[in-house]
């Protein structure tokens, strides 16, 4: 296990992926921070990020998660970094983070819809068929591929993954 990052640790992939929770026990195991780029809009805005997009749309979020995301990657000291499931297709997101270690968790789609179907906190998911998900999985695949690292998640603890991606990028 590494003891200490020389770079930012910027976890992608598609809602439900595990990105928050790898994310935050990686940051435990680390002792560095953790920052959750949707959960601090929710907070910024004082919204949630459904209340955001009914309210304002999907192109107002995504402005916001443009500007969060970059000052959150400017901040000198290395951190594990927890994006959106959008935010990778967004390319002026994926230049900010060419010195930033970039980790794909993959995850079977049938996982993904198992946990969607649980959580109905995403609202690009929210009454959407299993097909349509599969639909919006595909879709970003080709993005969340731009990552430099890619990480298959699937039938493993958080433990393992933890352990497994640290030794990937030490």
């Amino acid at each position: 296990m590494i003891k200490k990052i020389d770079r930012h640790i910027v976890l992608i992939g598609m809602m439900a992926s595990g990105k928050s929770t790898i994310g935050k026990n990686m940051s435990e195991a680390l002792g560095t921070f953790f920052y959750d780029i949707d959960y601090l809009i929710e907070k910024s805005e004082n919204k949630t990020i459904t209340e955001i997009f009914k309210i304002k749309g999907e192109e107002y979020f995504r402005k916001i998660e443009y500007e969060k995301t970059r000052e959150i990657i400017n901040i000198h000291t290395p951190s594990i970094i927890s994006l959106g499931g959008g935010a990778f297709i967004n390319p002026s997101i994926r230049n900010i983070m060419n010195d930033a270690h970039t980790i794909w968790l993959k995850l079977e789609i049938s996982e993904i819809i198992k946990r969607v179907k649980l959580n109905n906190k995403r609202p690009l998911l929210s009454g959407k068929s299993e097909e349509e998900i599969e639909k919006i999985y595909v879709e970003r695949e080709k993005y969340y591929s731009m990552a430099k690292i890619h990480y298959n998640c699937n039938n493993k603890s958080i433990k393992t993954c933890v352990t497994e991606i640290l030794s990937l990028i030490e």
